[in-house]
C-alpha cells in the first residue's frame, strides 16, 4: 500500500526548539539564583505576552489572557525578585508577531540579556494544533495572525526559546505556557481553536530545559468562573506568592498541579492537569531567587551622537593621497581601495558605501530541506497498514533533517553561519518570488539579506520505505544539494547523497518512523554536511 502526497512548502519549518535551564539554590541567609553548576544568575529577565483580543475575527476572544499576563508581571515585580525595567509586556496589540519576534530576537532581549543571566518567558494566547497547519506544526497566535497563513504570521512554538538562545547567548530559559488548542472554540472559556490534540511540550524540551504547560495534550485549558483570571495564571500566582517563592519549582508544580485540577473538576466537570518537563539533573531552581549581580538598565545613546571616522587597521593600510584610504582584502590579503573614496570636509565623512564589501560577512546560510514531490511508503502485515499517522510522521522529515544538518554545520563553522531567525526574515521579505528553483536574483536577494557568501539548499529527491520488520526494512532516499554563491547568485557546487538499505541487515527499532529518525538521518546528514563544508 502507498501514500503519496505532493507537498508544497518549499522552506519547512526549522527545527526543534532546545531551551536552557535555570536553576537556583539557597544560601543560609540571602536566596540567590544558581545554576547546576554552582555559578550564579547574574540578572533576570522576563517577556510578558498576553493576547485576548485577535485581528482575524475567526479566532475567538478570550476574556482574561491580557489581564493574565499584566498580574504575572505584577507578581514578578513585587515578590519574584524581578526589576521593573527587566520586564517586557505585550498586550493584545502590541503583541504582533513582528513585535514578539523583535522583543525576542532583535531589540529588547538580545540587547539586555547576557550568558549567566535567567530569561523567563510567560505566554497567554490561544494556541493552534498540527492538523490546521500544513506543515503538521504548532504555533502560538499573536493578535495579527491569519489563521490560514499560521507559518508567515503566527509564532511558531518550538523556535521561540531557540531564538532567545542564539540571539542572546543565555542559555537558562523558563517557559510558562498558558495557551492550548484542545478547547472548541464555542465554548468561549478554553484557549484552542479546534477539538483535537493540544501541543507535546516534549519537542520543547532539551537538556537542563523547564517548561511548564496549562494543561496535558489531550485536554483545555480553562478560565475561571470564580475570578477574572485563567485558572492555571491565578494558582500559579496564588503557589508562589503563598509560601511557594523559596520552594523549589518541582515541589511548586505539585501543589499547583493538584489545585487546578480541584477547580476545573468540581467547576467544569472536566479536566485540566498542568505538566511540567525538565531534563535538569542539578539542584533545584528556586524562581524567586535574587539575582546575584543584577544591572540597570543601559540606556540608548542620543540620536544626535556623532559616529567616531573610520580608522585604518595600521599604517601599511594606509595609502595614496589626502581623502582617500586603502583597506586590507579579507580574501586575498592584498590591500585595495575602497569602492569609494572618503572625502572630509568640516569633519563630516562624505561617500556611497558599496554594499557588496559589507553585507557578504557570515560564511554560510542553510536554508532548508525542500520535501519531496511524492513519499512511497508500504507496509508489510507484521507492521500492518498504513494510517494517516505515518504519513502525518514522515512529513516531518525535511524539518528533522534539516535539524540535523544544521547541528553538523554549526558544530564546524560556530558563528559563522546565519541563524535560523535571520533566514526566516529573509525567505518572509522574498514573498511568492520564491520557488523550488531558485534564480540568481533571489539567490543575491538572500545573500544580502542574511550577510551570507554561501546559499545552500537541500532538495529530497527520492523517498522510498518499505517496512517488513525492523531488521528487513528497505529504503532508498536520495537527496540533490546545492551550494551557491551568494554575491553572483550563481550555482557553485552540485552533488548528490543517498541513503540505501536491502533487507537482513540488522538494525531495529520500534515505529518505522523512528526508525527513519535515529537510523537514516544521522548519517545522511553527516554526510550532506560535509559535502557543503566541501564546498565553500
Amino acid at each position: 500500500m502507498a501514500v503519496k502526497s505532493s507537498l508544497r512548502t518549499l522552506f519547512p519549518c526549522l527545527t526543534a526548539v532546545i531551551l536552557s535551564a535555570l536553576i537556583c539554590s539557597l544560601t543560609p541567609a540571602i536566596v540567590f539564583a544558581q545554576d547546576n553548576q554552582g555559578k550564579p544568575i547574574e540578572d533576570k529577565w522576563a517577556l510578558v505576552i498576553g493576547i485576548d483580543k485577535f485581528k482575524d475575527k475567526r479566532i475567538p476572544t478570550l476574556r482574561y489572557s491580557a489581564k493574565d499576563a499584566r498580574d504575572f508581571a505584577d507578581f514578578l515585580i513585587k515578590k519574584g525578585n524581578f526589576a521593573g525595567d527587566h520586564i517586557k509586556v505585550l498586550l493584545n496589540e502590541e503583541a504582533t508577531q513582528e513585535a514578539i519576534e523583535e522583543a525576542l530576537g532583535d531589540t529588547w532581549l538580545p540587547r539586555r540579556a547576557l550568558s549567566n543571566d535567567l530569561v523567563l518567558i510567560y505566554i497567554s494566547t490561544h494556541g493552534s494544533p498540527q492538523e490546521i497547519d500544513v506543515g503538521k506544526d504548532n504555533w502560538l497566535i499573536a493578535h495579527n495572525t491569519n489563521i490560514d497563513k499560521l507559518y508567515s504570521t503566527g509564532i511558531e512554538l518550538t523556535s521561540l526559546a531557540e531564538t532567545v538562545k542564539k540571539r542572546t547567548g543565555c542559555e537558562r530559559v523558563v517557559l510558562f505556557l498558558d495557551a492550548c488548542n484542545s478547547g472548541a472554540a464555542q465554548t468561549g472559556a478554553s484557549k484552542g481553536l479546534v477539538r483535537p490534540s493540544n501541543f507535546d511540550i516534549n519537542s520543547l524540551v532539551g537538556e537542563g530545559a523547564i517548561v511548564i504547560s496549562s494543561s496535558d495534550s489531550n485536554q483545555r485549558s480553562w478560565e475561571s468562573r470564580r475570578y477574572q483570571n485563567g485558572v492555571f495564571t491565578r494558582k500559579l500566582i496564588e503557589t508562589l506568592s503563598g509560601g511557594g517563592a523559596d520552594r523549589p519549582i518541582q515541589d511548586v508544580y505539585e501543589e499547583l498541579r493538584s489545585t487546578v485540577e480541584q477547580e476545573v473538576r468540581f467547576d467544569r466537570k472536566a479536566t485540566q492537569t498542568p505538566v511540567f518537563k525538565s531534563k535538569w539533573k542539578g539542584a533545584p531552581l528556586i524562581l524567586a531567587a535574587k539575582p546575584a549581580r543584577p544591572r540597570n538598565v543601559i540606556e540608548p545613546p542620543p540620536a544626535n551622537f556623532p559616529e567616531p571616522e573610520p580608522v585604518p587597521d595600521s599604517q601599511e593600510a594606509r595609502t595614496g593621497g589626502e581623502g582617500t584610504t586603502a583597506v586590507a582584502s579579507a580574501a586575498s590579503g592584498q590591500t585595495e581601495t575602497p569602492a569609494t573614496s572618503v572625502s572630509r570636509d568640516g569633519g563630516t565623512l562624505a561617500g556611497k558605501v558599496n554594499r557588496d564589501r559589507l553585507v557578504l560577512t557570515k560564511k554560510l546560510a542553510f536554508v532548508g530541506v525542500v520535501p519531496p514531490a511524492q513519499y512511497k511508503i508500504r507496509m508489510s502485515a507484521s507492521y500492518g497498514k498504513v494510517s494517516k499517522r505515518d504519513y502525518d510522521g514522515i512529513s516531518h522529515f525535511p524539518r528533522l533533517l534539516y535539524s540535523a544538518i544544521e547541528r553538523e554545520i554549526t558544530s564546524q563553522l560556530g558563528d559563522q553561519t546565519v541563524d535560523k531567525g535571520s533566514i526566516y526574515k529573509a525567505l518572509k521579505g522574498l514573498g511568492n518570488q520564491s520557488s523550488a528553483t531558485p534564480s540568481a536574483t533571489i539567490i543575491k536577494s538572500l545573500a544580502t539579506s542574511t550577510g551570507a557568501q554561501n546559499i545552500a539548499y537541500v532538495y529530497t529527491t527520492k523517498f522510498n520505505f518499505k517496512g517488513q520488520v525492523a531488521w528487513s526494512n528497505v529504503y532508498d532516499i536520495a537527496c540533490l544539494v546545492k551550494v551557491y554563491d551568494g554575491k553572483t547568485g550563481t550555482l557553485k557546487a552540485e552533488f548528490k547523497e543517498q541513503a540505501k538499505k536491502q533487507p537482513w541487515l540488522g538494525d531495529s527499532t520500534s515505529w518505522w518512523v523512528d526508525y527513519v529518525t535515529d537510523k537514516i538521518i544521522p548519517p545522511l546528514a553527516k554526510d550532506i554536511s560535509k559535502g557543503i563544508l566541501k564546498n565553500l
